[in-house]
């Protein structure tokens, strides 16, 4: 999930901007971010702090209070939300690469270290020194070696940065040595065998654990995810440049009309499926959803598309990684405070409170922490440039 601290950075990053593969045909808008990307980062940074506070962190303090249990039941499904993350991730993969193609694996591989690995670093430490995390394990997570295979530990709510990274980094070497068609084909193949094997494996789900001996359900869900999101990249600039233009004059309200029934029925179902109580066996529907929601959104094809994709919704996107990452340390600060008050006893307050803090927590640590550290790769960039 790339940040930007200033204009200049995002143009340097690459952002998830792209250029027109032609003089008459635009795949995307040239130097334009995607507002209502950013948002849905934020939203789903956010749900997933609301689910891990439901599953465990609080659990143990509420009492005889059955309302949480209710409501930690109805949001089991929740933490599927990992899976749109790393889709989002693939996109941007495939929108950077377009936009600098020449940037060599070296300084990609530098630039996902300072992206990922200040925030991580701070919060194992912070565990570590304040929370009396075991050293060892907290090594491993720290030089991304969690939930790839190599750490016996597996569990924890920043499992996902090591597969991010890894996987990032396989997909970038494969675009820049291949050929774009054989790149295409390998990286399909892949995404069909990772989906493969996480939902024979996992009856329907995704898993973290290491299975058959050799193969690593967290690293297959990042390179299922990012394969899938950078395919999507590649889907809408084949169909873009063959002529599938949205922004044409002459498309007609009802295509509007029906992609914004789509959008809408989307979002319907993710709220009744991860926060009501939604049943399906299948987790995979949450792919197929959420791949067709992010081709609307990036496409701006309906009209909840077009409306989040103002300036003020990006705004808040920035901070979904320290939000992610930092809400660990604020569920142990809430745990030695908070959560020992009566306000427990008042379930939406306190959630809502818990919630509001976890936010403060992880917007500070994006300007105390993400935002000097993504400065340095700026000018350490600008200077190898």
């Amino acid at each position: 999930m790339a940040v930007y601290c200033s204009e200049s950075e995002r143009k340097a990053d690459g952002g998830v901007e792209m250029t027109a593969v032609s003089e008459n045909r635009e795949v995307v808008a040239t130097q334009e971010r995607f507002h209502n990307i950013e948002f849905l980062r934020f939203v789903f940074s956010v749900t997933i702090v609301y689910f891990h506070i439901l599953h465990s962190n609080i659990m143990g303090l509420i009492g005889e209070n059955n309302a949480y249990v209710t409501l930690q039941e109805l949001s089991n499904n929740a933490g599927w939300i990992v899976e749109c993350f790393f889709i989002i991730s693939g996109y941007f993969l495939f929108a950077s690469f377009h936009k600098q193609p020449e940037l060599p694996f070296t300084m990609f591989a530098l630039k996902k270290v300072f992206r990922l690995g200040p925030v991580l670093i701070f919060s194992i430490l912070t565990c570590i020194v304040f929370f009396g995390q075991r050293l060892i394990p907290s090594l491993f997570n720290s030089l991304f070696l969690q939930c790839i295979g190599l750490s016996l530990e597996y569990k924890g709510i920043n499992w996902y940065i090591s597969p991010l990274f890894w996987a990032s980094l396989f997909y970038y070497a494969v675009i820049k040595v291949l050929e774009p068609k054989k790149a295409n084909v390998l990286i399909a193949v892949i995404v069909y065998f990772s989906y493969l094997v996480n939902i024979s494996s996992c009856n329907g789900g995704f898993g973290r654990e290491t299975v058959y001996g050799i193969v690593n359900l967290g690293l297959t869900r990042a390179l299922a995810g990012i394969g899938l999101g950078y395919l999507i990249g590649v889907g809408i600039e084949t169909f873009q440049t063959i002529g599938f233009n949205y922004k044409n004059k002459h498309t007609k309200r009802g295509k509007i009309a029906v992609l914004t029934m789509v959008e809408l029925i989307i979002c319907i179902f993710f709220v009744y499926y991860f926060l009501l109580g939604g049943q399906y066996q299948n987790k995979f529907i949450v792919v197929i959803l959420f791949s067709v929601l992010l081709i609307s959104f990036l496409l701006r094809g309906g009209m909840v598309s077009r409306e989040l994709n103002r300036p003020v919704f990006s705004l808040l996107g920035k901070y979904a990684y320290s939000i992610y990452v930092m809400q660990q340390i604020s569920f142990w600060i809430l745990q030695k405070t908070l959560w020992r008050t009566n306000i427990v006893g008042r379930v939406g307050l306190c959630i809502c409170v818990s919630l509001l803090f976890s936010i403060l927590v992880g917007v500070i640590t994006y300007y105390m922490i993400e935002c000097p550290f993504s400065k340095l790769y700026l000018n350490f960039y600008i200077r190898k440039d």
